[in-house]
């Protein structure tokens, strides 16, 4: 090589979007810790626990099985996502049908928002991901 040659950019290849890393990383992560919150605020409560601990267990589950890169981690995340919104759900019609005061009944209703809009980005991402296709096959 001659100090006149042009140096040309080597092309890096384009790897497809495959396991745990990114965003689905970062799922994993989220849906472990906001599972584990849960709980933690439902053993104050005591009956919520009931519904909750399940909960947890499918999350835990998800996430195993989906740093395992088992298809069963994606059915089992989607379980959780519709669960927490069922519960979070719930627990509103519960709140407004046994005439819980204001706090009980805004804390419900925020608790739907947000288990709402946390299952509502994350099922579109295990929906439309190419890393999860890529990943389970699915």
């Amino acid at each position: 090589m001659h100090d006149s040659d042009p140096v040309l950019p080597t092309e890096i290849p384009m790897t497809p979007l495959t396991g745990v890393r990114g965003w689905l990383l970062f799922f994993v992560i989220v849906m472990f810790f906001n599972a584990l919150l849960a709980l933690g605020v439902s053993a104050t409560v005591g009956a919520g626990a009931i519904v909750t601990l399940p909960l947890f267990g499918v999350a835990l589950a998800a996430g195993i099985q989906l740093v395992r890169k088992k298809k069963s981690g994606v059915l089992l995340a989607k379980i959780f996502l519709y669960a927490n919104c069922g519960v979070a759900m719930l627990a509103v019609i519960i709140a407004a049908a046994t005439g819980a005061d204001g706090i009980a009944l805004t804390q419900s209703v925020l608790y739907m928002f947000r288990a709402l809009l946390f299952g509502g980005i994350w099922l579109a991402y295990l929906y439309r991901s190419k890393r999860v296709a890529n990943t389970y096959g699915v």
